[in-house]
């Protein structure tokens, strides 16, 4: 179920979508659905939906790239130029059933990270994704189960999570592990979260919001980790989505029945509920 509602606040309703949705992402003038196997464009704020099959059916995400969407199938990253789909990158060859579940924007370079416990980098005007995991640990050999890596970047702090909390930089040959003792003191307080999903605020670029995958967390350049919020039944949400708007920062939940809700973060650090409409079965 697809929901709309603004980031100043206030009542939100249920939009009808094609389903079930992957991800989606969103512009003033236009939003995009990812299903299984297709793109979904809606300009009318969901009252009608044009469809585009992707070329590799996937769980894959959607990103807004400079000029339109940059969407993951299976192995490769494309996107819609007139009535077609283009390949911007493509895993290197061989990699059995390696597939792109998760991706990242930095500048005009995008990361990948793979189902195979893999991160991988991509160049403008480079088909092939380089391999980006060095100093990460051995990559899972098809069959062995599934782990994509959290990624997130600031300024020029690049962060993973797998199996730990890893930290890497321009021009750094490999990843590093990002432990509390040897954390340069900017990190200070993310080392002490061992997260690596965060964004930065809208309001002060010096204040970051993450999520540990249940609790909401606050810190930044030289600040203490601060804990914000965490649901009152420990154990029954999941973070599903943490996303910077415009003006607010929004964590979207997962409950143990499947229902969906969220907190909204605003300027000075309020948080708020979201409660969604509830949908009849």
């Amino acid at each position: 179920m697809l929901f709309e509602g603004r980031e100043s606040g206030g009542d939100w309703r249920a939009v009808g979508a094609p389903s079930p949705i992957w991800t989606a992402v969103a512009t003033p003038g236009a939003w995009w659905l990812r299903t299984e196997e297709s793109l979904h464009r809606t300009g009318d704020r969901g009252a009608s939906f044009a469809a585009c099959a992707l070329p590799a059916p996937s769980n894959g995400p959607v990103v807004l790239g400079p000029a339109r969407p940059w969407v993951a199938a299976g192995d490769r990253i494309v996107t819609r130029e007139g009535d077609a789909w283009v390949t911007l990158w493509v895993l290197p060859a061989g990699r059995g059933d390696e597939r792109i579940a998760d991706l990242r924007l930095a500048g005009d370079e995008i990361f990948a990270a793979t189902n195979r416990r893999r991160i991988y980098r991509g160049r403008a005007g480079q088909r092939q994704l380089e391999d980006y995991s060095q100093g990460l640990p051995p990559p899972l050999a098809d069959g062995g189960g599934s782990e994509t890596p959290t990624m997130s970047m600031i300024d020029d702090w690049q962060l993973a999570f797998t199996g730990g909390l890893y930290l890497r930089r321009p021009g750094d040959p490999a990843w590093a592990p990002l432990l509390e003792p040897t954390a340069p003191p900017e990190l200070a307080g993310v080392a002490a979260s061992q997260s690596a999903d965060w964004v930065r605020s809208p309001w002060d670029e010096g204040v970051w919001i993450g999520t540990d995958g249940m609790a909401l967390l606050e810190c930044g350049p030289r600040r203490p980790l601060r804990r914000r919020w965490r649901p009152p039944e420990i154990g029954l949400h999941m973070a599903k989505g943490l996303t910077a708007g415009a003006s607010t920062v929004i964590l979207s939940l997962r409950r143990a029945t499947g229902a969906l809700s969220g907190v909204a973060v605003r300027q000075g650090g309020a948080v708020e509920p979201i409660a969604l409409p509830e949908i009849p079965a």
